[in-house]
Parts: structure tokens; C-alpha cells; sequence
């Protein structure tokens, strides 16, 4: 019908809702944006506490924001949407978004809250509140991070976005049976991610990195056999990382596998003697030094003493 037909069935009734859709519509597809709103208001207050005045709403709160570039009346808009279902999430994102633009960051805080609470579909919620943890990370509130990464490990607990930086945060806290299941959630999403794609070096390092850390905590955990196995999987990631084969090193020696700890401990001076001072040089001489008098080779194990001697008197 002609927009006129339309117009006239709103003389003979103000509040004819399909007169009051079809013009709205006609106008928003033409981009006549004032009389369009005018149309979406009016149909708006017509339809009352529905869910469709619910859409409305958030659409005239759309139009503002992305046409006019009119952000108060925008969140008029998306406020309006939220007083008829405050559960609303298109509208509680679009003012998280309108106010961290507006660099109000204690709404901001509040409508990243509501949509980690309101959205319903576990994953979506657990990546919620993976980023209301951040949010608090980076304002270095440690309590509010962890409370918030715990929410999203209950919803997935599998999901290494909450568990790599809760492992970082128990880590130095000195929770150390927390950090380690943590790291186990890590390493194991990490592994299967680089099984699907291991030419991916950035996810080498990070899975190589994660796995030492997992040696380490589960050393202080007593756990002596897994953290072995953790150092293991690190060093055939990264064969010349020095906080692996340190850790390695030492359990192999513990673990009395003599020649592989040899072979780990000359890597470890052939890679990194610039780095170790002169009185880690001389602990590794003689560590070799130990490795070889235990495997009866009593002449290298000799010419390693003499060389931590010749070091440290």
C-alpha cells in the first residue's frame, strides 16, 4: 500500500499497530531515520510490556546509535528495552558498549556482570565471565578475577581461557594444588590443540611453557613421577629451553636415569653457558661430574670435578 493508505488508517486510529510496522519499516528501509522513530516510539508505547516493545526498543536504540551517532537517546533506548526485560542481552551489551566507549567505567562494570548472569547458554556465559575476569585483572582486584574465572570453570571445565591465568594467579599465591589442576585443564586443551595444528610455533612455546610450569608445580605438590612426565613433554617442544632442562635434569639425576641427564645437563652448557654465572657453571661441572662417578665413568667424572675446582676452588 502507499504510505498515504497507511497514514490514514492512523487518522481513523492513533494507535493501529500494522499502520504504525509498516511506516516504521518503509522509513527505516528508505532511511527517513526521524520518522521512522517517531513510527518505532509509537508502536513501541502501543504494544506495551511485550516482548515485541522489548525489540522495539533496542531497535530505535540501533538506529540512534549507529545511524544518528546520538548515544544518549540511544541508551534511552536500549534503557527502555531492559525496563520491560531487564534480561534483554542485545540491549545489556549494547550499553556495556555505549559505556565503555563513554569511558564510564563503573556502568561498564555493571552491565559486564549482568551479561555474565543473564545469558543462558553455558559456553557463551563461561566466555562471559572469562572476560569479567579479565576486566578485574586489569585493575589488579585478584579476589574479584578469581571468583570470576571459577564461575566460567564451573560452566566449562574445560576451558583454558579461565584456567591459564587462574594457574597464574594460584601460582603466585602459592596455591600450588589449585595451580595444578589448573595447568592439567591447560595442557590438555593446549595438546589437543597442537596435535591439530603443529605448525603452529607460537602455540610450541606456549604449550612447552605450560607443560614446564606443570613440572614445577607438581614437584611442589610432591607429585615427583608427573612432573617428570610434564619436563619430558616440555623438552621434546624445546629441547635448548633452560628452565626445562634444569627441572628435567635434576629429576632425571633423582630418577637415576644417568645418561639421559648427562645429555641434558651438557645442553644446557652448551646453549646457555653465557648466560649461568660462574657459580652455576661450576654446579653443573660438578653435577656431570656426579653423573659420571655413578655410571663408573670414573676419568670424565674426574675431569668434571676438576673443572668446577678450576672455576670454584
Amino acid at each position: 500500500l502507499p504510505i498515504s493508505a497507511y497514514h490514514q488508517a492512523l487518522e481513523l486510529d492513533p494507535h493501529c499497530r500494522p499502520a504504525l510496522h509498516a511506516l516504521g519499516t518503509l522509513y527505516e528501509r528508505s532511511g527517513n531515520w526521524p520518522d521512522a522513530l517517531q513510527m518505532l516510539e509509537r508502536e513501541a508505547q502501543a504494544a506495551g510490556n511485550t516482548p515485541e516493545a522489548v525489540e522495539l526498543w533496542y531497535r530505535m536504540g540501533k538506529i540512534n546509535e549507529d545511524m544518528l551517532i546520538d548515544h544518549e537517546s540511544a541508551r534511552r533506548g536500549y534503557m527502555e528495552a531492559l525496563r520491560i526485560d531487564s534480561a534483554y542481552l542485545p540491549a545489556i551489551r549494547a550499553l556495556k558498549g555505549l559505556y565503555e566507549q563513554a569511558g564510564d567505567a563503573e556502568s561498564y562494570e555493571r552491565a559486564l556482570l549482568e551479561e555474565a548472569r543473564q545469558t543462558e547458554d553455558p559456553d557463551e556465559r563461561s566466555v562471559a565471565w572469562v572476560n569479567v575476569g579479565k576486566y578485574y585483572e586489569g585493575k589488579e582486584d585478584r579476589e574479584q578475577a578469581v571468583g570470576a574465572y571459577e564461575e566460567a570453570i564451573k560452566l566449562r571445565p574445560d576451558s583454558v581461557e579461565a584456567a591459564a591465568p587462574l594457574a597464574d594467579i594460584y601460582i603466585s599465591l602459592e596455591k600450588w594444588e589449585r595451580a595444578e589442576a589448573m595447568l592439567d585443564i591447560v595442557t590438555a586443551g593446549l595438546a589437543q590443540r597442537y596435535a591439530q595444528n603443529q605448525d603452529d610455533a607460537e602455540l610450541s612455546r606456549e604449550l612447552c611453557r605450560r607443560q614446564y610450569r606443570l613440572g614445577y608445580v607438581s614437584e611442589k605438590n610432591g607429585h615427583s613421577d608427573k612432573a617428570l612426565g610434564a619436563y619430558e613433554r616440555a623438552y621434546q617442544l624445546d629441547a635448548t629451553y633452560l628452565p626445562v632442562l634444569e627441572g628435567y635434569g635434576n629429576l632425571l639425576v633423582k630418577a637415576r636415569r644417568y645418561e639421559e641427564a648427562q645429555r641434558v645437563y651438557q645442553s644446557i652448557l652448551v646453549h646457555h653457558r653465557g648466560e649461568l654465572t660462574d657459580l652455576e657453571v661450576a654446579e653443573i661441572y660438578w653435577t656431570l661430574g656426579d653423573i659420571h662417578l655413578n655410571l663408573r665413568q670414573f676419568d670424565r667424572a674426574q675431569n668434571h670435578f676438576e673443572k668446577a675446582l678450576a672455576i670454584d676452588p
